[in-house]
């Protein structure tokens, strides 16, 4: 990996696998974290249904073991290499229905809005200061791909 490609990792790495041992699952994560090593890369907190122990549901705010994992992903990588990812469409779905789907529209069970308000909410709850919570909602992305 050249030092000079910044990559990001997203989903957490995926590191929740069907049929997996929860101590498969968090070798899983350390692996993940212990990629904190190289500057270059980033981790996107996307995709809390394939992270959280929850086993379905829209409602973001019914995933909050994910929260532990973020704080773990920031405080190896920082808040700075850190982003915060929507999952859209699919983090709107209360099952895997696909946008296009026959049975999409009755699947939904929030909205974009309420996604982003149960995850600042959750956040805020959590150990991630004022600062760390803007740095993974927004900022370092906006760092990352706009600056």
């Amino acid at each position: 990996l050249s030092p000079k490609t910044k990559v990001v990792i997203d989903h957490f790495g995926c590191f929740r696998q069907c049929g997996k041992s929860d101590e498969d699952i968090e070798r899983a994560f350390q692996a993940l974290l212990d990629l904190h090593k190289y500057p270059q890369l980033y981790v996107k907190v996307s995709g809390w249904k394939r992270v959280s122990s929850v086993p379905s549901g829209s409602n973001m705010n019914l995933r909050s073991d994910v929260v532990g994992y973020v704080e773990r992903v920031v405080k190896a990588f920082t808040s700075n290499r850190t982003m915060w990812g929507s999952d859209m469409p699919l983090a709107l779905l209360q099952d895997g229905m696909p946008p296009g789907h026959a049975a999409y529209s009755a699947a939904v069970g929030s909205t974009y809005e309420e996604v982003v308000a149960d995850t600042v909410a959750m956040f805020r709850e959590s150990g991630l200061s004022e600062d760390q919570v803007a740095d993974v909602m927004h900022n370092s992305a906006k760092a990352l791909f706009w600056s």
